[in-house]
């Protein structure tokens, strides 16, 4: 089974005084038994109006939604490629290293 991105949002840039979130800062991590390797995402968000029918308060906020709105906003081929390109990563790391000459 492949290894599972794994997103930290640790920033939620916000409107003030209403708490719109208009863009979402984390860091994604995929991890094997072994090693881990990281990205960071900034990804803007479409601007949603208090008055927005399933506009929730900055306050109700989850990390799993706010994270899912970034994916959202990438698409699933884009992530699919960032997990391709981080597990080719985790692959690499697998792969022994020597230093030295032969004679």
């Amino acid at each position: 089974m492949a290894n599972q991105l794994v997103w930290d949002v640790y920033n939620l840039v916000r409107t003030v005084p209403e708490g719109v979130v208009i863009e979402v800062c984390c860091n994604v991590l995929l991890s094997d038994d072994q090693n881990t390797v990281s990205g960071n995402v900034d990804q803007k968000v479409p601007y949603k109006s208090p008055s927005d029918p399933g506009f929730i308060p900055f306050d109700q906020l989850t990390e799993a939604e706010t994270a899912q709105w970034v994916q959202e906003q990438l698409g699933p081929a884009q992530v699919s490629n960032m997990q391709r390109m981080m597990q080719q990563e985790l692959d690499a790391m697998r792969i022994p290293i020597a230093n030295g000459v032969p004679w």
